[in-house]
């Protein structure tokens, strides 16, 4: 949530890097959201790669849908579809490394005029829970430039958690 723009449904395809200096960070390829205001503030605020999109999610118990369309930038691609039933909550001493790498990530990276810029990322803990009955369509990752995956989706979710972003600086790429 951003304060003055309230609350919205955010769909993003990320991954996880190491910056050149040396700090572990998100790296996103798109974030879909249903508002073109909230799109233009955080494309010019923060250099993050926000779409606007129609957006929607159904919850029926523990089975949710979310569904994405991209409105703009416009193409062919930009559409998907993930259905799951949220499971059991993970017990923070069995969330192993690899839970552990996905969710804890404490700073972003975005590039504006082809300079690395470096956020702080500050939440608590994200409560985890394993999904089931997962199926993903839509072709976001290929709008991404990234190839189609194969095999099942690692999936995990969370009901979420209170997320500030720190001032972005320039990663000087000559200190280590």
């Amino acid at each position: 949530m951003v304060p003055w723009l309230g609350n919205f449904l955010e769909i993003n395809v990320r991954t996880y890097v190491t910056g050149p200096d040396g700090s572990r960070a998100v790296w996103f390829f798109s974030l879909d959201v249903p508002s073109a205001t909230i799109v233009a503030v955080a494309r010019g605020a923060f250099a993050l790669p926000y779409c606007w999109a129609r957006t929607s999610h159904l919850r029926d118990g523990n089975r949710h849908v979310y569904r994405t369309e991209r409105r703009w930038p416009r193409g062919d691609t930009g559409h998907s579809e993930m259905r799951f039933t949220v499971g059991d909550r993970i017990d923070e001493h069995a969330v192993g490394p690899l839970e552990h790498f996905l969710s804890a990530r404490w700073a972003l990276i975005a590039m504006r005029r082809r300079r690395l810029l470096r956020g702080r990322v500050d939440h608590p803990r994200w409560p985890l829970h394993r999904l089931v009955d997962v199926d993903v369509r839509g072709d976001l990752l290929e709008a991404a430039g990234l190839s189609t995956p194969a095999g099942e989706p690692h999936a995990m979710y969370s009901p979420g958690v209170a997320v500030e972003i720190s001032r972005f600086r320039l990663i000087d790429p000559e200190r280590p």
